[in-house]
This record gives C-alpha cells, structure tokens and sequence, in this order.
C-alpha cells in the first residue's frame, strides 16, 4: 500500500508542477512578473511548494537561479521529471524563458500521462500479488 501511494504522489507532484509552468509561463506573458516574485507565489501551493520555497531561499541569499533550480530539481523529483527539470532553462530574454516553460509543461505531462497508465497497470498487479499472497497464506494455515 505504501508503495502505491508513493506512485501517485509522484504523479501529482509532476502533475503539478506541469501546471505550475504553465502558470509560470502566463504569468511571464500577461504580467511580466519579475522571477523572483513568481516564485514566492507558488510556494503555497500543496505538492510542489517545497520545491519553490528551497529555489526561493537559495536565490534570495545570493544564488544563481539557474544552479539553484537544478539542484533542487535533482534533490525534490527522481526520473524523467528530473530530467526535464534541469534541462529547462530559465535565462535569457522573455519569449526564450516562455519557450522554454512551454516545452517543459509539455514534457511533465507526456510523462505525466505515461506514469498514469503505468500506474493503473501497476495497482492491478500489486492487487493481484497481494490476494495471491492472502490465498497462498489461507492455504498455508488450512
């Protein structure tokens, strides 16, 4: 049981950290919301604020945002998320940083939607495995 709520709580951190980059990205386009303070705003949100908060304070105290999103991204998220999360780019000029937001929100929910059907196929086995189990252990005591 542990091991399936581990899985879907990846799946809602990439879900929504998708979501988050694109909020980003909207952000960016209609309001021209300087990074910095982007980022403090999505601090409060459930799944992912723990990665922005450790983004926000390094880069407060000084740190590049760049290095700062990378070893976060490596230290919060695991497999192809993490992957995409250090490759994303968030320097240069607006329409570069938009890109780049748009093509990593892309990226989190292909993934997003593959974890998704891995997932189902995932629970039914352990389900399967856990009543195989149950059955032989029945068998055993009789």
């Amino acid at each position: 049981y542990d091991t399936v709520r581990r899985w879907r709580q990846e799946l809602r951190l990439v879900e929504q950290m998708a979501s988050d980059l694109e909020q980003m990205e909207n952000e960016i386009a209609l309001s021209l919301t300087p990074m910095p303070r982007l980022l403090k705003k999505l601090v409060s949100h459930r799944f992912t604020g723990a990665f922005f908060g450790a983004v926000t304070d390094r880069i407060s105290r000084g740190g590049d945002l760049g290095q700062a999103w990378r070893e976060e991204a490596a230290h919060h998220f695991s497999g192809p998320a993490r992957r995409t999360l250090m490759e994303l780019r968030l320097d240069g000029d607006e329409a570069s940083v938009r890109r780049h937001l748009t093509w990593a929100a892309q990226q989190l929910r292909r993934q997003a939607q593959a974890d998704r059907n891995r997932q189902k196929d995932r629970e039914k086995l352990c389900t399967a495995l856990c009543a195989s189990g149950a059955l032989f252990l029945v068998i055993l005591l009789l």
